[in-house]
Formats: C-alpha cells, sequence, structure tokens
C-alpha cells in the first residue's frame, strides 16, 4: 500500500532581525474595511522570515500604515491583526528584486467576523481590543505563507515555548523523535500553543501514532476550530483508531472547510473507507470516486478492491471486474496477482450473464 501523503505544516528557521536603517526601502499601505473606508487604529506587524516581529504601528486616521528603512531583497511578513470586528490577515512581501522602486504598497481588504456583519461598529467602542505586546513571540500560522493574502491564527507564545517549537520543527528532518517530544514540550509549556499541537498532531500520524495524534488535534480543534488540517489528521487518526462513525464526521467536516486543499483527495479515502466499513455503500462509492479523480494514482490501492465491492453487491459486475483490472495495472507484482486475475475473470463471466444471481 503506498504510504500516506499527508500534507504538513511547514515552517522556515529564525533568521536574524533586520537592522531598521539598513536600507531605505518601506512597505506601506492602506487597511479596508468591506465598505473600502479606511480603518484607523488597526494594529500592523512586520515580520522576518521565523515570524520574530520587528516593527509594530496602528493605522492612521485613513486606514495608512508605513514601515520604513528596510533592508532591501528581504522577505517580510505583513500581519493586520484583528480589531475585534475584522478577520486578521496577513501577506509576503518581498523589497528590493525586480522592482525600480524603493516602495512596496501592499493594501488590505479585511472581512468582517461573522458576530459584525451587520455593522462596523464595536459592540463595546468603549473597549476596544488589547493589542499584543511586542515583547511576546507571535504564533506561525499553519499552513505555509504564498503572495495572496489569508485569514490567519494569531496567538502570543511565551519565548521558551516558542523555543522549543521551533527546535522541534528544526529537529524533524534529522530526528523525529526528538523532533515530536519538543513539540510536545513545547505544548506542556504553553497547553493552548495551537501550532504544536497542531504540528504534533501531524508529525504524530505520519509516525503511526493515533493516540496521541487523536489528542494533540483534539485541543489544537479546542484552540482554533477552523484549521482544515487539525481536522484532517484529526479524521486519520479515527480512522485507524476504528472510531468509523466519528472518523466519518471529522473527515466530513473537513470537506465542507476545504474541498480542494491538498489533503482533500485523501480525506475522501478515508471518508470513503469509513462509510464503507458502517455500511453506507452509496455516499461510499461517491467519496471513493472522488477521491481517485482528485488523487490519482497517490490514493492506497485498496480503493480498487473497495469499489468493487460496492459495485459487484449491486449487481454491476463489469465495472467491479474494471476496478480490479486497474489495480492490477497499478500493481503488477502484487502477491495476491494470480488471485485478483480469477477475481476479475469471475466477475467478467458475470457480466456476461446478467440473468444469474451474484
Amino acid at each position: 500500500m503506498r504510504r500516506l501523503m499527508l500534507v504538513a505544516v511547514t515552517m522556515m528557521v529564525a533568521c536574524a532581525f533586520l537592522a531598521e536603517d539598513a536600507l531605505a526601502y518601506e512597505i506601506q499601505g492602506v487597511i479596508y474595511s468591506p465598505s473600502g473606508k479606511g480603518i484607523p487604529d488597526v494594529w500592523v506587524e512586520l515580520l522576518d522570515d521565523a515570524y520574530g516581529i520587528i516593527k509594530r504601528v496602528r493605522t492612521d486616521g485613513l486606514g495608512r500604515y508605513r514601515f520604513s528603512a528596510l533592508a532591501g531583497e528581504n522577505d517580510y511578513i505583513i500581519r493586520v491583526l484583528t480589531d475585534g470586528i475584522h478577520l486578521g490577515q496577513e501577506r509576503r512581501v518581498e523589497t528590493g528584486r525586480d522592482t525600480a522602486t524603493a516602495h512596496e504598497s501592499t493594501d488590505f481588504h479585511l472581512k468582517r467576523h461573522p458576530e459584525f456583519e451587520s455593522s462596523e461598529k464595536p459592540a463595546n467602542p468603549s473597549k476596544p481590543p488589547v493589542p499584543s505586546k511586542p515583547s511576546a513571540a507571535a504564533s506561525p500560522p499553519a499552513t505555509p505563507t504564498g503572495s495572496e493574502a489569508h485569514e490567519v491564527f494569531v496567538q502570543e507564545v511565551p519565548p521558551a515555548a516558542r523555543q522549543a517549537y521551533e527546535e522541534g520543527v528544526r529537529l524533524l528532518d534529522k530526528d523525529a523523535a526528538n523532533g515530536r517530544l519538543k513539540l510536545k514540550e513545547a505544548t506542556e509549556l504553553f497547553p493552548t500553543y495551537f501550532a504544536a499541537l497542531e504540528r504534533q498532531g501531524v508529525e504524530c500520524v505520519k509516525a503511526g501514532e493515533w493516540e496521541t495524534a487523536a489528542g494533540a488535534v483534539k485541543r489544537a480543534i479546542a484552540v482554533n476550530p477552523r484549521s482544515h488540517v487539525s481536522y484532517y489528521a484529526l479524521g486519520v487518526a479515527q480512522y485507524q483508531l476504528k472510531q468509523l462513525p466519528e472518523a466519518g464526521g471529522t473527515l466530513a467536516q473537513m470537506l465542507s472547510m476545504a474541498p480542494n486543499s491538498p489533503n482533500a483527495p485523501f480525506a475522501r479515502y478515508y471518508l470513503g473507507m469509513s462509510l464503507v466499513k458502517t455500511g453506507q455503500s452509496d455516499e461510499a462509492e461517491r467519496q471513493l470516486r472522488l477521491a481517485k479523480q482528485q488523487g490519482g494514482g497517490l490514493i492506497p490501492s485498496d480503493v480498487h478492491l473497495a469499489l468493487a465491492q460496492i459495485l459487484s453487491n449491486t449487481n454491476r459486475y463489469a465495472e467491479a471486474a474494471g476496478e480490479i483490472e486497474e489495480l492490477l495495472k497499478e500493481s503488477p507484482g502484487a502477491n495476491d496477482s494470480e488471485h485478483l486475475r480469477q477475481l476479475a475473470a469471475h466477475l467478467r463471466a458475470k457480466a456476461a450473464s446478467p440473468s444469474k444471481q451474484p
């Protein structure tokens, strides 16, 4: 069986803070509300690739922000913090590459939090949200950052927990077991550390440590219920623990959140297999076919056997034989290949005599 493909969370390693007076590059822009108005008094952060905070400013009365005296030919991350009304965003910005100007203009168009859909005024304007302190380390997002803006989950993380997390991530490639231990240490130092909990769960899924994985991502979901990566890891762990109804519900939730994510084909595979084993063959067939369509040859080969069983049980013998034959093409050296050829031939014979009972 092919190795489980899990799109895991990846983070950049630490790099040096940039000197404020290195070169005269600047990044500026406007933070807009959904109605197109500039939002005043919003905190905007400038971060390096390791998500270390370099500067923090508030927008002016027109929603404008500016970071000046920046080093050129560097990658920065601009993070707009939530004001309690609008959802935060972040975007990666490059300075000094393929540009004739030392000024980068990066605007943000924020979405309102669902609780404030009908108004742009805070529920209690006399108590605006308190911004995070510059001295604390901010938690990086659970997924890699591209050039597009997206909503992020932001936490203030104690330095010791952040250090343990970063050390754990660095260890994963060369010493995965100790890397997972460091991630666990980070969650012990800061029990609601979302990025560490999710990464620990993902890595434990990859290592086959199902109980630990499930526990970690359940805690991650309790902190941030909007991460489809956590739901995917939990669903896989539940499936492997034979918690089939729970796995089905978790994976269905993940797919409703991110139907086109890289993990979606595998989520559909595990959802389909859970449904097969709980007797829900119609929906199982739909999910398994979608898994094949979206994931191609990356999906585990037993998807063909599961579909063949469903098709045979509903007297669609020719289609069932086709699934077995497709499996043989993908795995010609399988130990049971002769048995599979006989099974395909038997199904073809039944297809030629549809009046016969199965």
